[in-house]
C-alpha cells in the first residue's frame, strides 16, 4: 500500500471481483465548506423532523439512569489504566514479562472501547450524529479516486449515495478516517501488545520444528554404510 504526505493508496475488491487501486486524500477547503453546508442542512432537518439534539437526549439519559456522569468518570480512569501499562510496556524489557503486560494491555484496551463504545451507541440516533455521517460521506465522495487515472470515483454526492458496493464505501470510509487521524491503514496490528503477542504466537508456533530439528541434529550417525542385504533384513 503506497502512501504520502498527501495522499493514501489502497486496494479494494469490488463486488465484480476486480481488484482496483484507489487514492484517498485530505479535503480541501472548498470540500469542507460544502460539507458543513450538508452538515448544516441535515442537523436542521433532523431538529424539524423532531429528532433529539446530543446535550437533550443525553440529559434524558442521565435522568432516566441509562448513562451517568459516573460513567464517563470510568472512562476516563479507564483510559489512565491503558496509557499506564503502554508506559510499563515501553520500558520492561523481559520477554515474558513484556508478553504478560501485553495480554494485560490487550483486555484493558478492549474494555475501554466497550465503555466507549456505549455511549457511542446511546448518541448515535441524535441530530448532530445525522449531520456528522453525512457530512463525512459528502468528503469521502470527493476525496476517493482511482489510483489509475485519478479521477473521482463519484461525479456527485448524489451518484456517491446510490453506490451499491458496500465494500467500497466501507473502505473508502476506513481509509480516509485513519489517513485524517495519522494513523497506518493496520493500525489494529500495528498497536504494541498485538506486535508482541503476534510475535510470541509465531514464536510458539516455530518451537516444536525447531525442536524436532535439533532432535534430528543430535541423532547419532553410523559411520559404516550399511549393505543393500543388511538394509533390507530384519
Amino acid at each position: 500500500m503506497a502512501t504520502d504526505i498527501d495522499t493514501r493508496e489502497f486496494s479494494v475488491t469490488l463486488k465484480s471481483g476486480e481488484d482496483v487501486n484507489f487514492t484517498t486524500r485530505m479535503a480541501n477547503n472548498e470540500e469542507i465548506q460544502d460539507s458543513e453546508f450538508e452538515y448544516s442542512r441535515v442537523f436542521n432537518k433532523a431538529i424539524m423532523a423532531g429528532i433529539l439534539p446530543q446535550s437533550t437526549l443525553l440529559a434524558k439519559l442521565i435522568e432516566a439512569e441509562i448513562w451517568s456522569p459516573e460513567k464517563d468518570r470510568a472512562i476516563e480512569q479507564q483510559r489512565v489504566v491503558v496509557a499506564g501499562i503502554e508506559e510499563k510496556l515501553g520500558e520492561e524489557e523481559s520477554e515474558s514479562a513484556r508478553e504478560a503486560l501485553a495480554r494485560d494491555l490487550s483486555d484493558e484496551r478492549a474494555k475501554l472501547y466497550n465503555m466507549r463504545q456505549e455511549k457511542i451507541d446511546l448518541l448515535a440516533h441524535t441530530a448532530e450524529a445525522k449531520a456528522d455521517e453525512v457530512q463525512r460521506n459528502f468528503i469521502v465522495s470527493r476525496v476517493t479516486a482511482r489510483a489509475d487515472t485519478k479521477k473521482p470515483v463519484w461525479k456527485s454526492y448524489e451518484e456517491y449515495r446510490k453506490e451499491q458496493d458496500g465494500g467500497l464505501l466501507f473502505r473508502a470510509t476506513y481509509e480516509y478516517l485513519t489517513f485524517i487521524n495519522g494513523l497506518p491503514s493496520d493500525f489494529v496490528d500495528a498497536l504494541p501488545e498485538n506486535q508482541i503477542l503476534a510475535n510470541a504466537e509465531t514464536t510458539t508456533a516455530d518451537a516444536p520444528v525447531e525442536e524436532a530439528s535439533a532432535k534430528t541434529a543430535e541423532e547419532p550417525v553410523s559411520e559404516e554404510p550399511q549393505s543393500e542385504a543388511e538394509a533390507t533384513s530384519g
